[in-house]
């Protein structure tokens, strides 16, 4: 049986493998998809590049399942270990037995340079962790400071603010709430009021806001160009969407687009 060390490096070994194959195929893959997805609703479109974004990372966890479930299989039930019943090397993870080929494993300078692919990797999450959460603490602040100067809208369901800045968002990830700048909403009309409040609400019932969060954790792992190219995919479909559901609330595009001209 070997350390639980050297089980965890060949774990942690494969798990690098599968997620560099992963997000090196995302720049091949990502001008087929976009071409696959023109014309598919923007909704549908809005799913996909989701799946896309995470595709390294689901690979990798579907891969490293697959390959070691045997292995963790015969630690609950060693009677169904398998490994006895073949002397050859086997593409699965043996946690029980040791990897498949040892001699790789313990090459010099190969523990060394997955250490270290490790390491980077680690202060790579970790940098972008706490300047993520950096981030995250001066938008609550400011977003509080400019709550406190709201009220509720006609109507409810959406905050009133003061300020400059023409304002129309929708924030927070698990109880979103809608904000209008007082200066915007006095700019609109009744049919511009209502288009720009079902594209919020929109945003609100799809977790938009979440769903953009999640997306720009797990496209991390994609090359960077990729990783911003699927972002702007993904708030374009995002809105998009909540564009269509807008239209259907009010039963007229063109009001959509003319409202969406006049807000910019």
């Amino acid at each position: 049986v070997i350390p639980m060390g050297e089980r965890l490096w060949l774990f942690g070994a494969a798990g690098l493998l599968f997620l560099a194959v992963g997000a090196a195929g995302g720049r091949p893959l990502f001008p087929r998809l976009a071409a696959r997805l023109e014309g598919v609703t923007p909704a549908a479109r809005h799913r996909s590049w989701l799946l896309f974004a995470a595709m390294p990372v689901l690979l990798t966890s579907a891969l490293l399942l697959a390959a070691s479930l045997p292995s963790l299989v015969a630690f609950v039930v060693p009677a169904v270990d398998h490994c006895g019943a073949h002397g050859e090397p086997h593409a699965h993870l043996c946690f029980v037995h040791g990897p498949a080929l040892p001699s790789l494993a313990r090459a010099p300078g190969v523990a060394s340079v997955v250490e270290a692919l490790a390491l980077a990797a680690g202060i790579v999450i970790a940098v972008g962790t706490v300047r993520g959460g950096v981030r995250w603490s001066r938008q609550r602040r400011l977003l509080a400071s400019l709550l406190r100067t709201g009220a509720t809208g006609p109507g409810g369901g959406f905050t009133l603010v003061e300020g400059p800045y023409p304002l129309c968002m929708t924030i927070g990830a698990f109880a979103p709430r809608i904000i209008l700048a007082r200066s915007l909403y006095a700019c609109l009309d009744a049919r511009q009021r209502a288009v720009v409040l079902a594209h919020e609400r929109a945003h609100a019932a799809r977790r938009d806001a979440l769903w953009a969060r999640v997306a720009s954790i797990v496209a991390r792992v994609h090359l960077p160009a990729v990783r911003r190219a699927i972002l702007g995919e993904v708030q374009v479909a995002a809105e998009q969407a909540c564009d269509d559901v807008a239209a259907s609330a009010v039963g007229d595009r063109m009001a959509v687009a003319s409202t969406i001209i006049a807000v910019e």
